[in-house]
C-alpha cells in the first residue's frame, strides 16, 4: 500500500518567531529547514557520544553491561535517529511538491578512541 501524502498544515516557528504552516513555505525555505533539522540531529548525535564518553561510568557489572550496550547503540546511530517528529511532515511536503530531498552532507565520524583516552573510558574496538 502506498503512503498517502496530504497538504502539511502543521505549524513551524521561524527563528524570528513567526508561525507558518509547512504548506505555506516557499521551496527554498522548506529545503533550508530540512537541512537545519538534519544538522541539529547530527549535532545531537555527536553530543550524545561525547556525553557518554566523558561521563562517570556506572558501578556494578550489570550497570556497566547496560551502559556498554547503550553506548554501542549510540555509536552506531545516525542523524535520522535524532530527527524530531515534525521532520516527517517536511518530507511529505517535499514529496507533494515533487522536490528532491536534501541529503545530509556527511556523517561526522567521531574519533572515539581519542575522546576515550582523554577521559579514561575503555571502548570496544571493531
Amino acid at each position: 500500500m502506498s503512503k498517502l501524502y496530504r497538504k502539511q498544515t502543521k505549524l513551524w516557528t521561524t527563528k524570528d518567531g513567526r508561525r507558518l504552516r509547512i504548506c505555506d513555505m516557499d521551496n527554498e525555505h522548506l529545503v533550508n529547514t530540512i537541512k537545519l533539522l538534519q544538522r541539529v540531529a547530527e549535532t545531537k548525535r555527536i553530543h550524545s557520544v561525547v556525553l557518554m564518553t566523558t561521563c562517570v561510568g556506572p558501578n556494578g557489572d550489570m550497570a556497566q553491561l547496560a551502559f556498554d550496550d547503550a553506548f554501542d547503540q549510540t555509536l552506531e546511530s545516525t542523524f535520522e535517529d535524532y530527527l524530531p517528529p515534525i521532520y516527517e511532515n517536511f518530507e511529505c511536503e517535499m514529496h507533494l511538491r515533487k522536490l528532491e530531498m536534501p541529503i545530509q552532507q556527511e556523517r561526522i565520524d567521531i574519533e572515539v578512541s581519542l575522546i576515550s583516552k582523554s577521559f579514561g573510558r575503555k571502548v570496544k574496538s571493531n
